[in-house]
């Protein structure tokens, strides 16, 4: 209903903002895969900037288009059926988009970028082969998530980025005392890689993290 009751509307994105805190804010498995093909199928058919397709066993494939300075492309896919890896892509799809006007104001600006087109891919820790997880990032014990950056971001074949989420990352979507939400981090780690790669690796990290900081922060406001 919502999402029906805002097609067309120069406002779309920001009216499906409540799904962020929604989703994050839902008892644990109580939000099925059906559910968020269901959503994923009424986006399909009210945004052109979006594309939507569930894989055979539910896994959801996105296609968004940021309407930054350049068009970018962005590919997210969930890499297993779990749900908890359904609902961090979409909200990785939900604040991408919802806040495209603010990451081409804030961070990428009159800045010229390298590259139109990220592929990231988001999976489970859990579901992670066993012969790759000797790869997975130490900080993976600590955070909620870590996300992977190609070793040649100014190749015109740069490896996927990967959302390696925690086992228990559904338990940490909201906030603690004092302490930023896993949603919180799984977009900022994710948006500082989207434009390392997006300015194929030239652009420095501690200019970039604060500008990153500043967009989050409107999620919340």
């Amino acid at each position: 209903m919502i999402i029906a009751n805002r097609k067309g509307s120069d406002e779309f994105w920001h009216f499906l903002f409540p799904f962020i805190p929604l989703l994050t804010a839902m008892p644990k498995d109580s939000v099925r895969i059906a559910d968020l093909v269901a959503i994923g199928d009424q986006l399909n058919s009210a945004d052109d900037g979006l594309y939507f397709r569930p894989q055979s066993d539910g896994a959801a494939h996105w296609v968004v288009r940021l309407q930054l300075e350049t068009a970018t492309i962005l590919s997210i896919t969930a890499l297993d059926d779990r749900s908890d890896t359904a609902i961090a892509a979409f909200l990785l799809v939900s604040f991408l988009k919802g806040f495209e006007k603010e990451i081409q104001h804030e961070i990428i600006a009159a800045n010229k970028i390298g590259r139109n087109e990220v592929t990231i891919s988001v999976v489970n820790q859990a579901q992670i082969p066993n012969d790759i997880r000797s790869y997975i990032p130490p900080g993976m014990s600590s955070e909620p998530c870590v996300v992977t950056r190609p070793t040649s971001p100014a190749s015109d074949d740069a490896m996927p980025t990967i959302v390696m989420c925690r086992p228990d990352i559904s338990d940490r979507w909201e906030a603690d005392m004092g302490k930023a939400s896993a949603a919180q981090i799984l977009f900022a780690l994710t948006l500082v890689e989207i434009v390392f790669q997006l300015f194929k690796g030239e652009v420095e990290e501690e200019t970039l993290r604060p500008k990153i900081l500043k967009v989050i922060r409107k999620t919340i406001s």
